[in-house]
């Protein structure tokens, strides 16, 4: 059988004017510092998805499992590990602008994720830096939003640099603006809306997915950035219409957030 499996390859490839296949050559897989980036920053992010989204405990013993088996099976590459670093970062600090207006911020430990939102963007700086690799390249390699990202790593290196804190305080909130007040997490290519602020008109969307905003899609730090980008331009109160849904691959369906001056 192997005999007749090897002349078959040998009368293709004479065939077609290419030398013949080393059936029992090595098959291997090519590594690359973008390919490791992104298995790193996806193996964090899969964890993370099976837990709760506010449970930022439950996120960074994903980050630890995930380094210690890749340490053990010898994968964890530099690009690997600056993959997961990121991630991690991302994640967490997504959680923090979450928590940072809520009144009851300090019982669901937000002086502990600040704590953890420094010391995982200090080692994903350190990474970086000894790779060498800028914030627009790693953001293109991992397809994030570098505009929205950069307005996040400022503020972390600022509070980084000033060894005070410049992020635990709440954000002032802006006097007779319209918001929609709810905070979410990006997700996929959607924005998990987890909570709503007090007096809020959008209760009702708690717990769904926003799919696209003005009817446009792309990843969740995109429809973020669109969000804020709508909601700036609609300050006479009119509403942001939106595709939503119950959960990943549930029935999309058709909405708008109201916005308010609360």
């Amino acid at each position: 059988m192997r005999n007749a499996l090897l002349l078959l390859v040998l009368s293709a490839s004479l065939a077609y004017g290419q030398a013949p296949v080393d059936l029992d050559a090595p098959a291997t897989k090519k590594v690359t510092v973008k390919s490791e980036l992104e298995r790193g920053h996806s193996a964090v992010f899969d964890c993370a998805l099976k837990q709760s989204p506010l449970d930022f405990e439950a996120h960074e013993r994903c980050t630890f499992r995930v380094l210690d088996e890749n340490k053990q099976k010898n994968t964890d590459t530099d690009a690997f590990v600056l993959g997961a670093y990121y991630e991690t970062f991302a994640k967490l600090s997504s959680l923090h602008s979450v928590l940072q207006e809520r009144p009851d911020r300090e019982a669901r430990g937000f002086t502990s994720l600040t704590q953890k939102v420094r010391f995982w963007f200090k080692q994903f700086r350190d990474k970086q830096k000894e790779m060498g690799i800028d914030d627009k390249t790693l953001c293109s390699v991992l397809k994030v939003n570098f505009e929205v990202m950069q307005g996040r790593f400022e503020i972390w290196d600022k509070d980084a640099a000033s060894g005070a804190s410049a992020v635990a305080s709440p954000a002032s909130p802006g006097s007779k603006k319209y918001r929609a007040g709810i905070k979410f997490l990006p997700v996929g290519k959607s924005l998990q809306v987890l909570v709503a602020d007090p007096g809020s008109p959008n209760t009702a969307f708690v717990g769904k997915f926003i799919l696209s905003v003005d009817g446009e899609r792309g990843a969740g730090p995109d429809l973020q950035a669109k969000l804020a980008a709508v909601i700036a331009k609609h300050q006479d109160g009119s509403p942001v219409k939106i595709t939503f849904s119950d959960g990943p691959g549930e029935k999309e369906k058709e909405g708008a957030l109201a916005l308010a001056v609360f």
